[in-house]
């Protein structure tokens, strides 16, 4: 069975956000009721700010393997 038109992804993943101190934050969420699985690869700075970053979110359906 095909994706639902209202479980389409929409908008970047993840979203950033520029915060107060300079840096860059990042935004994730699974949709309702844990729908959608993240998945994030983070790379930090020594200082502990974000250098690189990549990730998708996953459908969570009758296709996905336990």
């Amino acid at each position: 069975e095909p994706p639902r038109p209202e479980d389409k992804v929409e908008g970047d993943y993840p979203t950033i956000v520029n915060k107060k101190s300079n840096r860059q934050g990042l935004v994730v969420q699974d949709y309702w009721a844990g729908k959608y699985l993240g998945h994030l690869e983070l790379e930090f700075n020594n200082d502990g700010s974000l250098k690189n970053w990549s990730g998708n979110p996953i459908l969570l359906d009758n296709t996905t393997k336990e």
